[in-house]
């Protein structure tokens, strides 16, 4: 049975090789990964806003329009 070749680990700067995206070393839960996020307390009114269909639809519009560029880059160049 082949299995996956040996890769870097996803995590910036290191040097381990895994299987899997991340080593041993940086694996965590998902929890973990957003202890830090979910420490406070989000508007729900907010968050189903941007998760909503009509907003994704927008945004991606407006990325295609200016060229993946935010306003401010957009000033620069």
């Amino acid at each position: 049975m082949n299995s996956k070749p040996l890769r870097p680990c996803n995590k910036p700067g290191c040097p381990n090789l895994t299987r899997s995206g991340y080593c041993e070393q940086h694996k965590e839960t998902k929890s973990e990964n957003n202890r830090y996020y979910d420490k406070y307390q989000r508007n729900k009114k907010h968050d189903r806003f941007y998760h909503s269909a009509s907003w994704i639809k927008c945004r991606d519009y407006i990325k295609i329009r200016d060229n993946g560029l935010c306003q401010h880059c957009k000033t620069e160049k």
